[in-house]
């Protein structure tokens, strides 16, 4: 949004609210995501997505997880990799 960074809920239309700094708006995104157990997805200002987090309702840990047997509920990857 020009100069500026805003946070905008899925199918929303207008920004919720808008921040001088990208960082202003990620703390008040992850905020809004762990409030509605929803997904958080960072563009950058290229518009494309360059990071993303989930806040509940996952099916099941994401593949590279299962691929690299990492423990998420640990963070401990097994010495055997």
């Amino acid at each position: 949004r020009g100069d500026q960074w805003g946070t905008l809920r899925e199918g929303g239309q207008r920004a919720s609210q808008v921040f001088d700094t990208q960082s202003q708006a990620i703390q008040s995104g992850r905020q809004m995501a762990r409030r509605g157990q929803g997904e958080l997805l960072i563009h950058g200002q290229d518009g494309r997505i360059r990071a993303r987090d989930s806040y509940g309702n996952d099916p099941c840990p994401p593949k590279c997880w299962r691929r690299l047997k990492f423990d998420p509920l640990t963070r401990i990857v097994p010495s055997e990799i």
